[in-house]
């Protein structure tokens, strides 16, 4: 498993049989050398002891005993012996910015590993690309003086400590603020690097506020309904989000000590601004949708929007706590697995509530009907008065109320009367078998003729037609469409047009057959 070189230190507070940091019970153990490894006073018997003891020591800040780490021995002349705390605390900022180490590869034999193409007195425990080149950092087994060997990192590594300083190290600014300020640590983080971050939260935040200010007035002006939220959610949120972005980049450029990257392999500050960030886009998404449905007209839709928006609100907080368990290494492979049956109960004791909902989805998304229309579904014929989130209540002709379930609504037939455009007059006339056919042409034409000169009557045209012989007398049948959509319009022009043509049929000397059928709108 990768992990950084500076969590390792986290290991020498634990038995150095332990590969891991804050290993559980379960966690593989190295298993007990069967050679003796040697006494040493900074517990350099091995290649892994060395280096864990010289990143401990670096981050302690102890670089006096961070070189006892290093070999000195036969350096090129521009580096001295002298320059050994100098050289430890360079390469313990090139480890802390740049190196990630493999702890299982790093052997823990006083021989060191075998295999590995090296000479025998030689590790490798990492690899950095510079300059086109791939550096490897190796620790040596060198002689005591005693007639014991140890392990130090390699004259070769130490020598090549001042050029990967230089490309990989510290700027001007970084080293004058770490020269001129008190050498105290907070986290085991310099001082230096929290004024180094503080300074670029200020300098960053106004610079944002008024970039995103500019955008978010650009997006949503300030007639718009939605300007308060957008530049809320771009003054708020999104600026903390960038501002986290910017601050991970400086401290990763920094490096940071053991107690604060536990902290941060957790991205809890980072998970937090995310999940706030989804929210309130969720919060701008539900406003944008709610203030357009009502320039439409659709009032009614905006029920919807609160229980989708609470639902996409709850998997958003759900999955920021299940990354955040897992950051803090939880397994929570059970916990979503458990998740996943309880889902599935719920959604089986849910399952007529959630049809009923999707219903009131279709009615809203196709829209066959919506509040203040006329319709008639099955025997049940009234004004839709409400579409809530489970039914649908209509106020029926006798003034009760009824509501129906959205699902049953959403799979039978509606019939809307409020989408006509129009409306069709259309009575059937029994006129007495002893009528005259000049009585039947006068009652034919007079009637053409009347709803051809009324205004309300649409020119499709009209007919008027002799259709056939009924028990009681002749049958004719009118064909008209009246240039209204209210009912009670309708009925007020059907009574008009009725009446007509009872005098028209007077005048003609005939009369209705009895019993008469007289039907207008099948209604």
């Amino acid at each position: 498993m990768q992990i950084p070189a500076a969590m390792l230190v986290f290991a020498l507070h634990t038995p150095i049989g332990f590969a891991q940091e804050a290993a559980p019970e379960e966690a593989v153990q190295v298993a007990a050398p069967e050679v003796d490894i040697p006494e040493d006073e900074f517990d350099r018997g091995t290649p892994r002891r060395s280096l864990l003891g010289f990143l401990k020591a670096a981050q302690e800040r102890d670089f006096e005993i961070a070189a006892e780490y290093l070999d000195l021995r036969n350096l090129p002349k521009r580096m001295k012996i002298k320059d050994g705390p100098a050289l430890a605390h360079g390469l313990s900022i090139v480890i802390q910015k740049e190196l990630w180490i493999d702890l299982d590869e790093i052997s823990d034999h006083p021989d060191g590993a075998d295999g590995d193409g090296l000479p025998s007195y030689r590790d490798q425990f990492a690899e950095l690309d510079f300059q086109g080149d791939t550096i490897t950092f190796l620790v040596q087994r060198v002689p005591r003086g005693d007639g014991e060997f140890i392990w130090k990192i390699s004259n070769k590594t130490v020598a090549e400590i001042p050029d990967l300083y230089e490309e990989f190290g510290y700027g001007p600014v970084e080293e004058f603020l770490a020269e001129n300020l008190p050498d105290v640590a907070i986290l085991n983080v310099e001082l230096y690097k929290w004024v180094i971050v503080i300074g670029f939260a200020l300098i960053a935040y106004p610079l944002l506020l008024i970039l995103l200010r500019t955008i978010s007035g650009m997006i949503a002006k300030e007639s718009s309904p939605n300007h308060n939220i957008v530049r809320r959610f771009f003054t708020k949120p999104l600026l903390w989000l960038l501002i986290i972005i910017i601050l991970n980049r400086v401290t990763a450029s920094l490096g940071l000590g053991i107690e604060a990257l536990k902290l941060a392999s957790a991205h809890t500050v980072d998970i937090i601004i995310v999940t706030w960030v989804l929210l309130s886009a969720t919060n701008l998404m539900s406003a944008v949708l709610r203030n357009r449905m009502t320039r439409k007209g659709k009032e009614g839709a905006v029920v919807l929007l609160r229980p989708i928006g609470n639902a996409s609100k709850i998997v958003i907080v759900l999955v920021a706590i299940l990354l955040w368990l897992n950051n803090l290494g939880f397994n929570i492979t059970a916990l979503v697995a458990g998740l996943g049956v309880g889902g599935i109960a719920i959604a089986l004791a849910l399952q007529k509530p959630l049809e009923d909902l999707f219903g009131a989805v279709s009615m809203y998304s196709q829209q066959p009907a919506k509040i203040g229309d006329f319709c008639k579904f099955g025997e049940i014929m009234g004004t839709i008065e409400e579409i809530g989130l489970r039914t649908t209540r209509i106020r029926t002709m006798a003034n009760t109320v009824v509501s129906i379930p959205n699902a049953k609504i959403a799979g039978d037939i509606l019939d809307n009367y409020s989408v006509r455009k129009r409306i069709w007059y259309h009575p059937k006339l029994m006129l007495r078998f002893d009528s005259k056919p000049k009585q039947l042409n006068e009652v034919l034409a007079g009637t053409r003729e009347m709803l051809e000169k009324h205004e309300r009557v649409i020119d499709d045209p009209p007919r008027v037609r002799l259709t056939g012989f009924g028990k009681e007398g002749f049958v004719l049948d009118v064909y008209a469409y009246i240039s209204t959509s209210d009912y009670a319009e309708f009925l007020e022009i059907a009574e008009e047009l009725n009446l007509g043509i009872i005098n028209i049929v007077a005048k003609s000397g005939t009369q209705f057959a009895v019993p008469i059928h007289m039907l207008g709108d099948d209604q």
